[in-house]
């Protein structure tokens, strides 16, 4: 679907590309449709995003935590994340209930269904967000470390300075001779 969309796009946009310096008549859809397909794939892409943290983040304060703290920190993080998602999401269902009766001046579609994509973005973060809140959970309570899923598709489980000191070691003497 995403690739659908994104290809379509693509389409659109090298269509206004051409138009500028070609003479083909330019049609004036385009840019209005290529911004609500750009709106709909961040609505769909959002909640991996999140699974995979590829949104920016500043790390500085988790680098200096031991293991444990780390595991609250993301916690804390995941709480104030839902906090302020459930608020968007709120707040974007109530446009798209405001907006249903009006129509996008190129295209004549319905912005209620365009602005569906602000509530469908947060409860897709949210069900993304639940899950790894539920994973950082039971590791502070199971004491196991967390995998998490990085933008490179790598599974990378966080370890405690001591772990990563006592795998350098344990890997170095077992290559010795």
């Amino acid at each position: 679907m995403i690739v659908l969309l994104a290809a379509l796009m693509l389409v659109v946009v090298l269509y206004q590309i051409v138009g500028r310096y070609l003479p083909v008549p330019l049609a004036p859809w385009t840019e209005e449709l290529a911004r609500f397909l750009l709106v709909w794939i961040v609505a769909f892409t959002s909640g991996p995003a999140y699974q995979k943290a590829a949104y920016v983040g500043v790390d500085l304060l988790e680098s200096l935590l031991p293991h444990t703290g780390r595991k609250v920190l993301k916690l804390i993080n995941h709480l104030i994340a839902a906090i302020f998602i459930t608020v968007f999401t709120i707040v974007g269902y109530s446009l798209a209930l405001r907006t249903r009766n009006q129509i996008s001046p190129a295209l004549g579609v319905n912005m209620g269904f365009m602005h569906l994509a602000l509530p469908l973005t947060g409860v897709n973060m949210l069900f993304f967000l639940f899950v790894d809140a539920l994973a950082c959970l039971k590791s502070l309570i199971t004491g196991e470390d967390i995998v998490t899923s990085t933008p490179d598709d790598h599974l990378i489980p966080l370890y405690s300075e001591e772990e990563l000191i006592r795998d350098i070691i344990t890997t170095q003497k077992s290559v010795q001779p």
